[in-house]
């Protein structure tokens, strides 16, 4: 979801509940929860929008659950659930709460729903109260029901055939509409904020090559004190030592050469013994 708290300076209230709702319906759900849609907009804006949210659960089979403070725009769901205090006072059709109870409106059903709640401080249930875990199972039903809290629902009369509570659901690939709006959200929200990509892209390359910097380089310029001995092979042996990684310090004594290792003017002392050539050339033999 775009981060829209970071406009909440550049665009208003409503126009940031339009973009919301926008992005909620991007990817076409099959099941819509909206909490307070309507809090913020004008009355025109209000009206479109439960109509289209009407349209939706019609012609799209779309499930569309709607918790809002505004009693009377829920006369156009087809089933209310009024709630308070966490218990559901009353749910049906708003044309038949209107009717059971012998009031104009669903706010005067409403209010006497909670007078009579407030009489009953001892837990007595009503006959047409229900429990959340109630309104879960009814939402699971065949009818496919859908309950919204404070007071309205739009439900879709889809009355396709459910699944056995047994039976394993077959793999479906996703949609190529879902996997479209969820791939343009992440582009967008990566593209207006600059410092993640790259951080994303440019934060592996930097780690690489401080570690090259620091372990994997090659060592260079290396001062070896180099205390040689022997005058045939000790020589051509030197000649085949990379001066590029080994500087080499001669010394006249293996004494003057520790003496460079320990005052750090040289990192080892190479000793080649008198006997080096006769040494080799015995082991070639």
């Amino acid at each position: 979801m775009l981060e829209l708290y970071i406009y909440q300076f550049i665009f208003s209230g409503g126009e940031l509940r339009r973009i919301s709702f926008a992005i909620t319906l991007l990817h076409q759900p099959p099941l819509l929860i909206l909490d307070e849609p309507t809090v913020g907009v004008d009355p025109i804006l209000r009206k479109n929008i439960w109509n289209y949210l009407v349209k939706i659960s019609s012609d799209e089979n779309t499930t569309v659950i709607i918790t809002t403070h505004y009693i009377e725009e829920a006369r156009q769901a087809n089933k209310i659930a009024f709630m308070r205090d966490g218990s559901i006072l009353a749910q049906d059709e708003p044309d038949s709460l209107i009717n059971r109870y012998n009031a104009s409106t669903l706010e005067d059903v409403f209010l006497l729903l909670c007078e009579k709640s407030s009489k009953n401080k001892q837990g007595e249930t009503y006959t047409n109260a229900k429990t959340f875990d109630e309104i879960n199972c009814s939402a699971l039903s065949t009818q496919s029901q859908a309950t919204i809290s404070s007071p309205a629902i739009v439900q879709s009369d889809d009355n396709r055939q459910q699944r056995p509570p047994n039976s394993k659901k077959s793999f479906i690939l996703p949609s190529f509409t879902r996997v479209k709006a969820l791939t343009t959200v992440n582009f967008t929200k990566m593209w207006r904020n600059f410092m993640l990509i790259v951080l994303q892209f440019f934060s592996p390359v930097f780690q690489l090559l401080l570690v090259y910097w620091s372990i994997g380089v090659e060592p260079r310029h290396l001062n070896v004190a180099v205390f040689n001995q022997d005058t045939n092979f000790g020589p051509r042996y030197l000649n085949y030592i990379d001066n590029l990684t080994i500087q080499q310090v001669t010394v006249d004594g293996l004494d003057k050469g520790e003496e460079l290792v320990r005052q750090g003017e040289a990192w080892a002392v190479i000793n080649i013994l008198p006997n080096f050539t006769s040494a080799l050339m015995t082991s070639k033999m």
